[in-house]
């Protein structure tokens, strides 16, 4: 989806996803939603970004983020998720 894949698009694609979920969050039927990015996606100052913008622009809906690429799980990486508040799905 473009949240995951095209940085100029993610608070615009949020937003849309959001109101289509709108029925489901007011019947308290959904519980998370999960965000999946390619095994490409390598952590980096923008890609680090890109997962905070689409972090912010889906709260208060709860979320978890599967970022596939190895790199995500190191100590840097990790300590940029727990600060930012940002669950990792493995």
């Amino acid at each position: 989806s473009a949240c995951t894949h095209e940085r100029s698009a993610i608070r615009a694609e949020a937003r849309r996803f959001l109101e289509a979920l709108q029925p489901l969050l007011d019947a308290s039927k959904l519980e998370v939603v999960l965000a999946q990015y390619p095994f490409f996606f390598v952590p980096s100052p923008a890609a680090r970004d890109a997962v905070q913008e689409l972090a912010d622009a889906l709260r208060p809906t709860p979320a978890i983020f599967e970022l596939r690429a190895p790199e995500w799980t190191g100590d840097a990486e990790r300590a940029f998720l727990l600060r930012e508040a940002i669950d990792l799905a493995c």
